[in-house]
């Protein structure tokens, strides 16, 4: 439950700072399919473009917690 309100917090946030495409794409259930799928993609590319906190948030809201870990940046 509390990656669910977590999950809320954030689109809410991402909301109010007008960035209507990731707050519309954190309204949805990253933890079932399809969506877990795309939340693991985008947080690869992410990470890719060294955006690391958003990425450890698309790992977590799709029950990638290793990854999570792994994408923090430090390495």
């Amino acid at each position: 439950m509390v990656g669910l309100t977590g999950r809320g917090a954030a689109s809410g946030l991402y909301r109010q700072s007008k960035q209507m495409r990731v707050a519309d794409f954190l309204a949805n259930d990253l933890s079932e399919e399809p969506w877990r799928t795309k939340a693991e993609k985008n947080a690869f590319e992410l990470v890719r473009q060294r955006r690391f906190e958003l990425a450890c948030a698309f790992f977590v809201f799709s029950q990638r917690a290793r990854d999570a870990i792994d994408a923090d940046g430090s390495a």
